[in-house]
């Protein structure tokens, strides 16, 4: 056996109240190095359906913690990538995710609202490694998550 590596991104486009999940779409790489549309069901295999699960998981709060904090969310790009030993323990995750602001929000001129998206980040990455599928893992597992915001 061998070192696996999976690789995933999602795609949404959060609206107002409705659910986080609502416009979510997930893809994985396959292993000839396609993407492909990923939808969880009971016959994914299931180590890609945790994987998706903590996906979904990160999403959800990322989704969530914007929203508390009245951020104008209106797109998130993101990739995640999970790597295991041969007997398929998980050795390393990462992520990285763009936030896009609704136009004419967001700070890229001014000083003052620069650090104040600063803090809105390190609040929602917070949020996000305290998710109950991500907070779960073996503490030895190497995590990095990666936001950005953009527009």
């Amino acid at each position: 056996m061998s070192q696996r590596t999976f690789h995933f991104r999602l795609h949404s486009r959060p609206n107002g109240s409705e659910p986080a999940a609502s416009s979510l779409r997930l893809e994985r790489e396959t292993e000839t190095g396609v993407w492909e549309p990923l939808i969880p069901a009971l016959t994914t295999p299931g180590f890609r359906l945790y994987l998706s699960a903590m996906l979904i998981c990160l999403h959800y709060h990322l989704v969530a913690e914007a929203r508390e904090q009245g951020l104008p969310l209106c797109g998130v790009e993101g990739s995640f990538s999970a790597s295991t030993a041969p007997d398929w323990a998980l050795t390393q995750l990462s992520g990285a995710f763009q936030l896009q602001l609704a136009r004419g929000t967001g700070a890229t001129t001014q000083g003052t609202a620069q650090a104040s998206d600063a803090d809105s980040i390190d609040r929602i990455q917070e949020r996000m490694l305290h998710c109950p599928v991500f907070r779960n893992l073996d503490p030895s597992v190497p995590r990095t998550l990666n936001l950005q915001l953009i527009g």
